[in-house]
């Protein structure tokens, strides 16, 4: 998921895992970076994790890209996932479908008609 998401801007199509990860590895000062940032983040989690789907490192109540998501559940032969937009996507490898929404659509490139208001029809 990490090495998808660092280089999916300059992958190929077709870019194995093993030269992804040589790229990055490439790159002493994001490596310095990764490590300090591990250290700050890994005392920080305050509640249990479930994992939603088996032999994933997805987990329930946290946020990931499109990108990290693919590359989770397996899509795809290379280092370089799939394109998916919007909507539901059929990931075969993992037998699930998956469906990713925008929390909040208050900031950024959204037009009104997409800034909309969510909210429970009723207590049910």
């Amino acid at each position: 998921m990490l090495v998808a998401n660092l280089a999916d801007q300059t992958l190929k199509k077709h870019t194995s895992v093993q030269s992804a990860i040589d790229l990055v590895w490439a790159h002493p000062p994001v490596i310095a970076e990764l490590s300090e940032l591990l250290d700050v983040l890994g005392d920080t989690q305050d509640h249990l994790q479930h994992q939603p789907l088996p032999d994933t490192p997805l987990q329930v109540h946290a946020q990931y890209t499109r990108i990290e998501i693919l590359a989770a559940v397996g899509e795809g032969t290379a280092a370089k996932t799939p394109k998916w937009r919007e909507g539901v996507y059929d990931a075969k490898a993992a037998g699930a479908d998956l469906l990713v929404f925008t929390l909040d659509k208050t900031s950024g490139d959204f037009s009104p008609t997409t800034r909309y208001r969510d909210y429970a029809i009723n207590a049910t």
